[in-house]
């Protein structure tokens, strides 16, 4: 027996269960298969990058937050404002990190500055120069991708220097600018060590600084989304001289990310975007311009995450987006 719609003559689904139907025709994975191939045919590629979150692995909490105003410094160089160490992870990128208050830190003629948020190292009192060394930092770079490196440093006078260089056993060091180099580039599965020499040419100048060193590579050969610009809003406004159309804001849509990489869970928390990430076009005229997501929506057609979307704006100079984040 058939049902009708509310207000209407016209019968609906005459099958004992639509769900049931739903399921079998496979209406959500077809869903998802078209907009994937809108994707692959009119897509955007972009790099992104996520605010880490207290569930993010290896996390750490940050030393700059403040007392006074209870929260985070938002120009600060090793959250970059989020409270929690790394700050921001570059998507389908391992990241890796030594910090100033990274516990198992082997230090000489070194101290930890506790009287400046975030804490740094700093050359001892009466020390001309010194060294600390991190703990092992595993990694796991099966492709054999490069790597990018970020060093936060304070020279504080020219006559400082900060060397900083990397190992793969542990004995061996290397300048970490050489970090890509045929026969010392960390490949497969092991563990970094970071060394950091500070030096002072006078007892009296202050000392140079360490605040914190990230390390990344893709851990796919294509380690980037692609985004495709929804219909534009037009929103029709009155005035003296007559009717204004204004535009709305730039909004975007993608895909769940387990479709960008295969290690997420397909309808779970870690294949949405989060409000206030970065993306950064790869090609095009707006290539290397970084943009911030706001009010993102997702759909769940019949229980499945089949697509996101996202408002964006361009960021500014000032802004921790764009200067800091790495």
């Amino acid at each position: 027996m058939g049902c009708k719609v509310k207000g209407s003559t016209a019968p609906g689904f005459w099958g004992p269960s639509i769900k049931a139907r739903v399921e079998a025709e496979q209406i959500p994975g077809k869903v998802i298969a078209l907009l994937w191939d809108k994707l692959l045919a009119l897509g955007k590629d972009v790099y992104l990058w996520m605010e880490v979150k207290s569930t993010t692995p290896s996390m750490m909490a940050c030393s700059c937050y403040k007392d006074t105003v209870k929260r985070p410094d938002i120009t600060c160089a090793s959250c970059y404002g989020a409270g929690l160490i790394p700050g921001y992870v570059k998507f389908a990128h391992e990241t890796i990190y030594w910090s100033s208050i990274t516990v198992g830190s082997t230090i000489t003629n070194i101290e930890l500055d506790t009287t400046i948020k975030p804490n740094r190292l700093r050359l001892a009192s009466g020390q001309l120069t010194g060294t600390a060394v991190s703990p092992p930092l595993s990694y796991s770079n099966a492709r054999q991708l490069n790597w990018d490196v970020k060093s936060d440093l304070a020279n504080i006078k020219n006559t400082n220097t900060v060397t900083v260089e990397f190992s793969t056993n542990g004995v061996i060091y290397y300048p970490i600018s050489q970090i890509n180099d045929a026969g010392k580039k960390p490949i497969g599965t092991g563990s970094i060590t970071i060394k950091i020499t500070l030096t002072r040419i006078n007892i009296e100048d202050r000392s140079p600084e360490f605040e914190i060193i990230r390390l990344r590579h893709p851990t796919k050969d294509d380690p980037y989304i692609k985004i495709l610009r929804s219909q534009v809003t037009e929103v029709p406004s009155w005035l003296q001289y007559g009717m204004r159309t204004e535009h709305l804001a730039e909004r975007y849509w993608t895909v769940p990310l387990n479709l960008f990489d295969d290690t997420i869970q397909p309808d779970t928390p870690a294949a949405r975007i989060l409000e206030n990430s970065i993306y950064q076009r790869i090609t095009g005229i707006n290539r290397e311009n970084r943009y911030v997501t706001t009010k993102l929506s997702y759909s769940e057609e019949f229980t499945k995450f089949t697509h996101q979307s996202f408002d964006v704006r361009v960021v500014q100079p000032e802004e921790v987006y764009g200067r800091l984040v790495f």
